[in-house]
């Protein structure tokens, strides 16, 4: 139990940090006044209190709650000292897991929105566009990595199948983490990616219009440098193409998804743990 108030007050700092770095290495795309990218950069990396003391209420409302209706720590491990410090840690945990649900929701739809409101967009620098998947992989990762620590701590879980259900509802937060928040960035670049293949097919219609105007006119004494300019065309335009829309960079992806495959290992080792120890 005292590892879920650590674990979680510790992820808001990490992705909070590296937030900052992600905005920071967005910023030449965000466009806008210093003044705005300082203001947002300080509501991406910091919680309003007033909110944040509303949930944390709610997550000790919400594990009252628990006890109620039955939490083992209210029907059967005593009074005394260790009763006492464990429910202090459950209900910390309680209410700082609701701080992080609420940290990831809020970071992620403005991390949307910074998206959204991004004024120069070039697909020959895709840096920036790139820098907010670091933290959108990382939060998922947060998950996946509490759900390991769950299953390594108490592989009972895996026996209840409504414990089941929730750890594969945490497996499909850390996909939305990752994906849901770069969505907006990737339609922006598809966009932008179209407008530049319009662009450079009405240059290529162009200059083929010239070549053919030259031939029915017998007068083809430019053809080579019109053929080049249209070679040039044709491998700007197949340049383009190859142009990823969604916004990250392949060993980003790579890691992520790899990751996601952790509890199941976690699991494959406990059975064959049981198997060799026989129980």
């Amino acid at each position: 139990m005292a590892f879920y108030p650590v674990a979680a007050l510790a992820a808001i700092h990490y992705l909070d940090r590296t937030a900052g770095r992600a905005f920071d290495l967005f910023q030449p795309a965000l466009g806008g006044s210093e003044t705005e990218a300082a203001c947002l950069r300080y509501e991406l990396t910091t919680l309003p209190a007033r909110e944040t003391w509303i949930v944390g209420a709610t997550g000790l409302a919400f594990f009252s709650l628990v006890m109620l209706i039955g939490s083992p720590l209210r029907l059967g491990m005593g009074s005394g000292i260790f009763y006492w410090t464990g429910v202090t840690f459950a209900g910390m945990g309680f209410v700082t897991t609701f701080e992080l649900l609420y940290h990831t929701l809020r970071q992620l739809r403005l991390v949307s929105r910074i998206h959204d409101s991004a004024e120069n967009l070039d697909l020959f620098h895709l840096s920036p566009l790139y820098s907010f998947s670091a933290l959108t992989a990382r939060t998922g990762l947060v998950f996946v990595l509490i759900l390991c620590f769950d299953l390594v701590v108490n592989p009972e879980t895996l026996r209840n199948l409504a414990l089941v259900g929730l750890n594969v509802a945490i497996l499909l937060l850390a996909v939305a983490c990752f994906v849901l928040p770069l969505q907006g960035m990737q339609r922006r670049i598809a966009a932008e990616k179209r407008r530049l293949e319009w662009d450079v097919n009405q240059h290529i219609k162009a200059m083929v219009q010239h070549l053919y105007g030259r031939v029915e006119g017998l007068d083809v004494h430019d053809a080579d440098p019109v053929n080049k300019t249209i070679t040039s065309l044709l491998a700007t335009r197949e340049l383009i193409a190859k142009i990823p829309t969604w916004p990250w960079r392949s060993e980003t992806s790579t890691v992520f998804f790899s990751a996601l495959t952790l509890p199941v290992v976690v699991f494959l080792i406990q059975m064959f743990l049981k198997t060799l120890m026989g129980f």
